[in-house]
């Protein structure tokens, strides 16, 4: 399925922007100046309760077009512009389905020396008039020559002109606000003439079509252009946005983490300002935001101080769109987006009720606004969501809660339906995908909460029945492989969380086993399984945040090469990307608390006052607790571990180090004499705390780390006193010297990436069955269909069995221990595409042809790391193997029983061929082997395997069945003239339709 109809909404979308604009005033640039447009859109095609669209397209889309002004001319201007993909995503559904496939996949940040752009970026020369006229455009250089778009240029110039050519036609006709001008049919009010721009507001008769202009008078730009469609089956938010680099110095007081400097902004391109009545004298004003890191969470504000005049003005630079909060005593949580220049006013006596935006981005900050106000009226913001979960676990059967939170997600979209049609494309995306995941957040857990809270009330826990409440209903709210859920401010932690833990435990529940194999270390299992499967299962940006999510968890718990191995596969696959930026910095801050690295000698005070040095305990072993009075996960291993530990280690020369991270030493002291602690007990506090935490790179507690007798790092995120106590053994190890041979990184690696596949083999059976279930209940058309599906499965598993994943691997094993390390890297690519391929044709009732013969050229291909097989495909000429479909995995059964149980038991050559011809009508296919033929197989077979071909003759009656297509199949038992086998020929041919 293509994404056409959505190309072609485009499309029409520019002709009705140019359609509604008149003669234009004069631009005014000058020579030097420079300016940039994004320009982005979600489409979504096919309302759910039409008969006449069978399948559902959405899509996301956004594009940069910067511009300079080469020279000034006598009429106007020559231009040079840069355009450049920043996004492309689609995704399509049938009507009848649940599920989304994802079409096209393409974010700029992720971009490497192996993406394909869908269209090239290009820059372009062109003139234009003092009237906003362009002419004269040419493409001077495509930076992406082998881009997919085959469009002509004489095309792509025509498609361009008319994009860019909104930016140029502003109607100055009238700029007095109040003021109504028509333009092609529709009304426009002049509704806002501040800060020399101007805003239309269109007046529309119905709710399918609003409009919002906003120009430049002083340089007859436009400004922002806001659209909103929803009509004919179609859904469109539309945004073109100006965003301007103030390079004048913006000077306020900077705050990171309690750790405030005075700082000045060189450039900036947001603009807050306002005036605010009522407030205290002396009253600060500040935009505050988060931002996580690899090891930390950031929490950043600017502030400045409110004028005598009651007025404030703020401004900061962003990359992209930022859920922040605007302070004055009290706050409001908005969105600020690269580009904005908004104007807030608001009464401090009725904070909530008074505060309202204009200006551009306006739309974005006063739907929240209202959203606020929305959700306290009816109680649905996240805080009373739970309040609310916490007491209908206790009050409801299963059924019932599920209902009553769909209930409520339906009643937030309709909020966001009617309150945000003039939102921002990003911003409708995160809304609408924040209300999804608060409600599979919350029922994610709800077998286990309801246990909890139900013994709480002193009531019985209730069975739930995990098939029938994880429903298809249940699992259509997320498809985890979708770019547009990158903007919603959540987005990271949800997909951690709803792929590493909730569909991790549902594959334990059906398997009985989780998404790893067993290594050494638990953690580097962990973290190597998870990386291996975002491989396997993900795309895009998705694939992108949970790979960071691993590198990231492997930082703080794998081992030191675990965590380096990872973070440079990340980095060559993301070379560009703004959090491997992130990685570079944890990683260089990591090298200097990495294994055998010297410990910073820090110098602190104990309860007494009695200052104490690191290097005071030279010769022996430090195992320091971080930790605080606060922290309530640190009061409570120190309860029920301290004095367990002391008893282990008292006769050794392992010294128990306590660090409090606190101002209040008395509160430390009180609480580790009522625990009966004598260990040795610092504190750090204030600027101490920070020294401690960058020195040694840490932002949680408890941490530990464990220090040798020479000063030396053993372990940063060191076993935690629960994991030692009953296994003291566990700390004595990590002091046991670590041997490493000349190569031993070259076969570390090729080892990581090999058991990352290996990692996710008992997740492909999982997900195999998961697919089963999620889609029994949607193959419910008639008994045939229901019996075809359950056959391709049962072929699937029988067939991808976990003997010849396991024989695979043991294959590149082998490559690795005798350091061939291209032929391992190849086989590894080729094992992954087969999973990859296996799980894609899961999900199909056909395939072509063409695909079923590229994946048994690459199962060959991986069992002759076994067998030295001569494989030999003839496809005659006249065949057409992309438009003849099959089941899927028909074949591939066939040629696994040839190879194991008629070519491997033989001595001398093993010679495999396929060959697909044409023979009156029927398209056969002939698969022909000299091994030693199945009396020598069945007499040699000890099981019950084998089933292929039963599997085989059964799927092609029911295809038979379904398609009404006629087949044939037959099998030759080869003999020379003395009855000695000479191998096996299978031959089956199928109508051609």
């Amino acid at each position: 399925m293509t994404n056409q109809p959505i190309k072609t909404l485009t499309l029409l979308i520019f002709c009705f922007l140019i359609a509604i604009t008149s003669k234009a005033q004069k631009i005014n640039l000058k020579k030097g100046d420079g300016f940039t447009y994004l320009i982005s859109s979600f489409n979504k095609l096919g309302p759910e309760d039409t008969n006449s669209i069978k399948s559902f397209n959405e899509g996301y889309y956004c594009d940069q077009y910067t511009f300079t002004v080469e020279d000034t001319l006598a009429d106007g201007y020559q231009m040079k512009m840069k355009y450049d993909p920043v996004s492309q995503y689609s995704r399509n559904r049938g009507a009848n389905d649940k599920q989304w496939d994802t079409n096209t996949s393409f974010n700029r940040e992720l971009v490497n020396s192996n993406t394909m752009y869908v269209k090239s970026p290009y820059l372009a020369e062109f003139n234009l008039s003092l009237n906003g006229e362009i002419s004269g455009m040419k493409i001077v250089d495509k930076i992406i020559p082998n881009a997919m778009s085959n469009m002509p240029d004489s095309l792509a110039i025509r498609y361009e002109q008319n994009t860019i050519s909104q930016f140029f036609n502003f109607n100055s006709e009238s700029i007095s606000q109040g003021n109504i001008l028509e333009k092609n049919d529709v009304k426009y009010k002049v509704s806002d003439t501040t800060n020399n721009i101007v805003t239309h507001k269109s007046l529309a008769d119905d709710n399918h079509k609003e409009v919002i202009n906003r120009y430049n008078i002083e340089t007859g730009l436009l400004e922002e252009n806001r659209l909103y469609i929803n009509n004919l089956n179609v859904e469109n938010h539309y945004l073109i946005k100006q965003i301007t680099n103030n390079n004048s110095p913006f000077s306020c007081r900077f705050t990171k983490n309690n750790y405030s400097v005075d700082t000045t902004f060189t450039q900036t391109n947001v603009t807050v300002r306002g005036k605010i009545t009522n407030a205290a004298p002396n009253s600060n004003v500040s935009i505050n935001w988060g931002e996580s890191t690899p090891n930390s969470y950031l929490r950043c504000s600017i502030e400045t101080q409110l004028k005598e005049d009651s007025t404030f003005e703020l401004h900061l630079p962003l990359d992209e769109m930022q859920q922040v909060t605007f302070r004055c005593n009290e706050f409001s949580t908005l969105y600020l987006a690269p580009g904005d220049d908004v104007y807030l006013t608001v009464d401090m006596n009725a904070f909530d009720e008074t505060i309202r935006a204009s200006g551009k981005g306006s739309e974005n900050i006063n739907f929240s606004l209202q959203k606020f106000l929305f959700e306290e009226k009816e109680r649905l913001s996240s805080g009373d969501i739970y309040q609310l979960y916490r007491q209908k676990c206790v009050e409801l059967s299963p059924e019932e809660l599920k209902n009553f939170f769909y209930d409520i997600l339906e009643k937030r979209q309709a909020f966001l339906n009617t309150s945000g049609k003039n939102l921002s494309p990003e911003q409708y995306l995160a809304e609408f995908w924040d209300i999804q995941t608060n409600i599979v957040s919350i029922l994610k857990n709800y077998p286990r909460d309801q246990e909890y809270y139900r013994k709480q009330a002193n009531k019985e826990p209730v069975h739930v029945n995990k098939s029938t409440f994880y429903d298809d209903d249940f699992y259509s709210l997320i498809h985890p492989d979708n770019d547009m859920m990158m903007f919603s401010p959540e987005y990271d932690h949800f997909i951690r969380e709803y792929v590493f833990f909730f569909l991790d435990y549902k594959i334990r529940d059906i398997t009985g086993k989780g998404n790893s194999i067993t290594i050494n270390n638990f953690f580097d299992q962990l973290y190597i399984g998870r990386y291996g499967f975002c491989n396997s299962a993900f795309n895009g940006v998705s694939q992108y945040s949970l790979k960071y999510s691993s590198v990231c968890d492997a930082l703080d718990q794998a081992t030191w090469d675990v965590f380096v191995t990872l973070y440079q596969q990340f980095k060559e696959e993301y070379p560009n990307a703004y959090k491997t930026k992130l990685l570079d910095e944890a990683y260089e801050k990591a090298k200097t608390v990495a294994p055998g690295e010297p410990a910073f000698d820090f110098e602190l005070s104990d309860f007494n006052g009695k200052k104490v040095r690191l290097s005071d305990f030279k010769g022996k072993v430090l195992y320091i607790d971080f930790w605080s009075t606060s922290c309530g996960p640190c009061v409570g291993s120190i309860k029920r571990h301290g004095k367990k530990l002391e008893e282990l280690f008292k006769d050794t020369d392992i010294v128990l180090l306590y660090v409090a991270l606190q101002n209040d030493v008395e509160s430390a002291r009180k609480f580790m004499e009522e625990q009966g602690i004598n260990g040795v007990q610092l504190i750090a506090g204030g600027n101490e705390e920070l020294l401690i935490r960058d020195k040694y790179y840490f932002d949680g507690i408890p941490h530990h780390y464990i220090i040798d007798r020479e000063g030396n790092i053993v372990k940063r995120g060191a076993p935690e006193p629960y994991e030692i106590v009953p296994k003291p053994s566990i700390l004595l190890d990590e002091l046991k010297p670590k041997e490493e041979s000349a190569n031993s990184k070259t076969i570390y690696l090729l080892k990581i990436i090999v058991l990352s596949l290996g990692g996710i083999l008992l997740l492909v059976v999982g997900i195999l069955i998961l697919n089963k279930r999620a889609n029994k209940r949607k193959l419910n058309l008639s008994d045939l269909n229901t019996k075809v599906r359950e056959l391709e499965l049962t072929a699937i598993r029988a067939q991808m069995n976990p003997h010849f994943m396991y024989n695979c691997l043991n294959s590149i094993q082998n490559l690795v221990q005798q350091k061939k390390s291209e032929e391992a890297y190849l086989y590894i690519s080729k094992f992954a595409k087969l999973i990859r391929d296996v799980l894609k044709y899961s999900d199909k009732n056909e395939i072509s042809l063409a695909e079923e013969i590229q994946m048994i050229e690459n199962y060959v291909s991986l069992e002759n790391l076994r067998f030295t097989i001569n494989f030999n495909l003839s496809i005659e000429e006249k065949v057409d193997t992309y438009s003849i479909f099959i089941p899927p995995l028909l074949l591939q059964p066939i040629v696994e029983n040839a190879i194991l149980h008629g070519l491997s038991p033989k001595k001398g050559d093993k010679n495999l061929t396929l060959e697909i011809k044409s023979d009156s009508g029927y398209i056969c296919i002939i698969i022909d082997d000299n091994g030693i033929g199945r009396e020598a197989t069945q007499q040699n077979r000890s099981d019950n395997s084998g089933k292929g071909l039963s599997f085989c003759k059964e799927r092609l009656e029911l295809m038979k069945q379904k398609n009404q297509q006629d087949y044939r199949l037959s099998i030759t038992d080869k003999k020379d003239n003395d009855g000695i086998a000479l191998g096996t020929q299978l031959e089956i041919c199928i109508a051609e339709e």
